[in-house]
């Protein structure tokens, strides 16, 4: 008697695979496994919309499974699977009926879609942040607020604002800087403008709006204040006006005068802010020569009494001796961010 050959031997009759029908049993089987919930649901909704999509996409077209060679060398027997025949069986990528692998694919992104609509969920319940001062959550301190700072820092000088030891200290610190620095008398501030302008030989100067007209310097030909007692003719002054001198005229002139709000001692520094006789921040840097007037009573101490006077909204300027920079070689190049000279007149009284 003739052993029956093995499954899927040679010679071996071919049987067909799991029917399509099967697919939707198992789906279903799936989807009721899951125990109902929120997760179920939201599988088969997912499955639902997959079936819908695959059922608008045409089928493959079957395909024969050749049968193997025998071991005994004799011709393959022709395969009872053929085109329509009862042995006819369609298959997918992984050798499964396409509406098994189709069915399968279906369930793995319900799953998946369940799994991150369950996380998201979580996502959306965990608690924000607690402000500060409450706990976050029971059991854990509550949040501390923001600690007290101290402010015993020195808020004045050693000595009074425009007395003679801030003066004679402004004075070193700009001397050290390389700039001019005299004191003379109120009733003399016209002539030692002038003056210092003609040691300059300036002929064409900037002088702001707003800058006291007591201080302006005077020719003789003028006849106002303090004309005849400075030599030579005085200076052209051109106003900053509308519209306002250009780069290039302010790059053609030969100096600015302009006061300023207030002076630091300690560090040698003028601030300027834009106030009347100041003008904008550009007649101040752009000009090679610059001459500013300052009254005794502005130039304080230390830097918190300067800071003190300044209004934070304005165009503060700091002007801590003429313009100067150094390359990497140390080498001292004046002129370079601003004026090359700079000279201060301090009135006294």
């Amino acid at each position: 008697m003739t052993p029956e050959p093995p499954p899927n031997a040679p010679g071996a009759p071919v049987t067909s695979g799991p029917s399509r029908a099967s697919g939707p049993s198992r789906a279903s089987g799936a989807s009721g496994a899951s125990g109902g919930g929120r997760n179920a649901e939201a599988r088969a909704a997912v499955l639902g919309r997959i079936r819908r999509a695959l059922s608008d996409v045409p089928r493959p077209a079957p395909v024969r499974s050749p049968a193997p060679a025998p071991a005994s060398g004799r011709a393959p027997e022709p395969s009872l699977a053929g085109p329509g025949g009862a042995g006819a069986r369609e298959t997918g990528a992984a050798g499964e009926p396409a509406g098994a692998s189709a069915e399968k694919a279906a369930e793995k992104a319900a799953e998946k879609a369940a799994e991150t609509e369950g996380e998201t969920e979580a996502v959306d319940a965990a608690p924000g942040p607690d402000p500060a001062g409450a706990p976050a959550e029971p059991g854990l301190p509550p949040v501390p607020g923001p600690a007290p700072v101290e402010r015993a820092y020195a808020r004045g000088g050693s000595a009074a604002p425009g007395s003679p030891e801030v003066i004679a200290l402004l004075s070193d610190r700009l001397v050290d800087y390389k700039a001019t620095v005299r004191t003379v008398a109120d009733g003399a501030v016209s002539v030692a403008v002038a003056a210092a302008l003609a040691a300059r030989g300036a002929s064409r100067v900037v002088l702001p709006d707003g800058f006291p007209e007591r201080w302006r310097p005077v020719s003789p030909a003028d006849g106002g204040p303090g004309a005849g007692r400075h030599p030579g003719p005085g200076p052209r002054l051109l106003p900053d006006g509308e519209p306002p001198l250009s780069v290039a005229e302010l790059d053609a002139v030969d100096g600015v005068v302009t006061t300023a709000v207030t002076a630091i001692a300690a560090t040698g520094t003028l601030v300027l802010d834009g106030g009347p006789g100041q003008g904008r921040r550009a007649l101040t840097l752009v000009p090679d020569y610059h001459l500013c007037v300052i009254r005794a009573d502005q130039v304080v101490a230390s830097v918190p009494e300067g800071l003190a006077r300044l209004d934070p909204s304005r165009p503060l300027t700091f002007v801590s001796g003429p313009s100067a920079t150094s390359d990497i070689e140390l080498a001292r190049v004046e002129g370079v961010h601003g004026p090359r000279t700079l000279e201060v007149l301090v009135v006294a009284g």
